[in-house]
């Protein structure tokens, strides 16, 4: 979940604005890492119907991330959280 700590005893609550909008843009850029990886493995299955859907689901990660307020730290502990539960998710199917 999002606000756990690291093993360092450090939660999101405890990290300045700055570095958490770098945690929040990290975890979609890793997540985004993954859909690329789906994109690529469906490409090379020749299956266009997921190469479609991991390419839309790319595309709305990044509008998704753009629109997030930079100064709205609640909703970008909200999406580490979601994204990263996510990309644990996809990771399976790689």
């Amino acid at each position: 979940m999002a606000n756990e700590n690291n093993g360092s005893g450090l939660t999101l609550d405890d990290i300045g604005e700055t570095v958490l909008f770098d945690i929040f843009y990290e975890a979609g850029t890793r997540l985004g890492g993954v859909y690329v990886e789906l994109m690529d493995k469906a490409e090379r299955e020749g299956d266009l119907d997921a190469l479609r859907h991991w390419r839309e689901r790319h595309l709305g990660l990044n509008r998704e991330r753009r629109n997030v307020d930079p100064a709205d730290t609640e909703m970008q502990k909200r999406k580490i959280g979601e994204w990263n539960d996510r990309r644990i998710e996809l990771e399976s199917q790689l």
